[in-house]
């Protein structure tokens, strides 16, 4: 505020003078607080800036995650259907028996004397020795893939329990 001038008396300077530092003392006041007001707005919004990156890793993490959990509900399902195929299999192997022992019944049935039976015993023991070692070739067929797939559970198993202490 300029005024016209006029000569002052030192009591109306000392007045003038008075008043001036008394606005530049409350805008100094008021730049203070506003200085303080900026500092604690730049603190939210550094703070809000890393909460939103923490969400942002948090749902791709997840999103990752989800990933990985598909894929291996993808992978037992194949598992699921491996397994019926060797049930199948195994069914399979279970006719082949039945129709064993049917052919045992009947062996038993048929034979008259010790003599037949002696020597009817001798050849089944050879078939049956036969069978035996078809079958332990078929068990083995289906147990290296089994065993395969075991431990290809187990590392699975053992990266999920990683990953989720390390999510944790």
């Amino acid at each position: 505020m300029i005024r016209s001038r006029k000569q002052m008396t030192i009591s109306e300077l000392k007045r003038a003078m008075d008043r001036r530092f008394d606005r530049l003392e409350r805008t100094k006041a008021g730049k203070a607080e506003f200085r303080k007001l900026q500092r604690a707005m730049d603190r939210r919004f550094d703070r809000l800036e890393r909460t939103k990156a923490d969400k942002v890793e948090l749902h791709t993490l997840q999103r990752a995650m989800e990933r990985r959990f598909d894929t291996m509900e993808r992978r037992f399902d194949a598992m699921e259907q491996r397994f019926g195929g060797l049930e199948q299999r195994f069914d399979g192997l279970e006719q082949r028996f039945d129709g064993l022992e049917q052919r045992f019944d009947g062996l038993e049935r048929t034979m008259v004397d010790k003599n037949e039976l002696a020597s009817s015993a001798a050849e089944t023991r050879r078939h049956f020795d036969v069978v035996a070692e078809s079958i332990r070739a078929d068990v083995r067929l289906f147990a290296d893939p089994i065993r395969g797939h075991t431990d290809q559970l187990n590392q699975h198993e053992t990266r999920i329990t990683r990953l989720e202490r390390r999510s944790n």
